[in-house]
């Protein structure tokens, strides 16, 4: 670890939660797309989503079949 990035999570840590907090929200934000350029995305995503829906290209599943499996297959992991 670069001995800058070193001192910087040193002093990170030094901070109360709340700064902390705050500190990751704003790094988080330097590479964040904007919320106008999220929004179009997932709009465009979402639309092409359900046009492929309603062609019959997507394979789905019914919820209580999907929540029926995944519990299963967490019991049988815990019996592991």
């Amino acid at each position: 670890m670069a001995d800058t990035l070193k001192e910087l999570l040193d002093r990170a840590t030094q901070l109360d939660a709340e700064e902390r907090f705050e500190l990751v929200e704003r790094l988080i934000e330097v590479d964040a797309p904007s919320t106008s350029d999220w929004n179009s995305a997932w709009s465009a995503e979402a639309q092409d989503r359900l046009a492929n829906f309603h062609a019959g290209r997507d394979v789905t599943f019914d919820a209580e079949d999907v929540l029926t499996e995944g519990r299963r297959r967490l019991a049988d992991s815990r019996k592991s």
